[in-house]
């Protein structure tokens, strides 16, 4: 008797436990976060919760960051969590890295090593940059927001200042179709 209330007592406590991260991920939360509390029981060997921040269709985006995924930050997991829980799909085979893409084929993400080294929008993105841009916006509107682009042909703008990069393309009516920021996207 005493061995299954030892073990009813365990079970009482993780239950507990896993009550107070819930309300500490939801309490941290608003409706805007996008985020899923994913609760599993791995193997049977106890509860684990984890938070997911999924990225949203219409993040507004610099040119170092995609909303609250900026470039260069690390974390191995995020390409299988975007994978898994997010809706995105993988779009090119995982050598030393992945490219994965979701928001109707509006957004794509390029993970090397771990590392967010690229991401690119075009239709299907519903956001806007920092400076106002979103696909549809002029040529010139690019130029004037961004004066770091040069014109590389008649259709592309391309940024590059060391610090940050960029590659705006255009239609033939001189309107933003896609815009790629960062390094290592495989065309």
């Amino acid at each position: 008797m005493g061995r299954q209330a030892a073990g009813r007592g365990d079970r009482v406590w993780r239950l507990a436990s896993l009550l107070a991260v819930l309300v500490l991920a939801l309490g941290a939360c608003d409706d805007d976060d996008g985020g899923i509390l994913i609760v599993s029981n791995p193997g049977g060997g106890g509860l684990r919760a984890v938070f997911v921040d999924c990225p949203d269709c219409s993040e507004t985006v610099t040119l170092g960051a995609y909303g609250r995924y900026p470039l260069q930050s690390t974390d191995p997991a995020v390409a299988n969590r975007l994978l898994a829980s997010c809706g995105f799909v993988a779009i090119s085979p995982p050598t030393n890295g992945a490219q994965v893409q979701g928001c109707s084929a509006g957004v794509d993400f390029v993970f090397i090593a771990g590392d967010l080294q690229a991401f690119r929008v075009r239709s299907g993105w519903r956001g806007r940059t920092d400076k106002g841009l979103a696909i549809g916006s002029s040529m010139q509107d690019v130029i004037a927001a961004e004066p770091g682009f040069v014109r590389a042909d008649e259709r592309t703008l391309l940024l590059d200042d060391g610090q940050r990069r960029a590659e705006a393309s255009f239609s033939s009516d001189q309107r933003l179709v896609e815009l790629i920021v960062g390094r290592g996207f495989r065309r």
